[in-house]
């Protein structure tokens, strides 16, 4: 996982949101919601959009906050849907759309 590409970050409002959808470097407000460090967006010509850390020190443990910013972006979209879709897995699972009557997000 070295050449990971966060496309995803907290906004100043707590909610995940996507690179293309905010301003260009830290004018973004964006934060990581692993190590709340601030984010810049980058929106370059060559490569991939995507968020990087805002450090001089650069002490995050970038594996941990990449898995910890899909977290919290699946968590945002079952929040938000209530359901989530699981595709066919060798048809040996059928595709399933699971459906939630209610979300509770453990914040500890």
């Amino acid at each position: 996982m070295n050449d990971l590409i966060f496309s995803w970050a907290k906004d100043a409002y707590g909610r995940m949101v996507h690179v293309d959808s905010v301003d260009h470097g830290l004018k973004c407000g964006c934060f990581c919601p692993c190590c709340h460090e601030r984010l810049q967006a980058r929106h370059g010509e060559i490569r991939a959009h995507g968020f990087a850390h805002h450090s001089e020190t650069r002490r995050v443990n970038l594996n941990i906050c990449y898995m910890v910013t899909m977290y919290k972006l699946a968590e945002q979209i079952i929040l938000e849907e209530k359901k989530i879709h699981t595709p066919s897995y060798y048809g040996i699972f059928m595709e399933l759309d699971l459906e939630f009557s209610e979300v509770v997000v453990d914040d500890r």
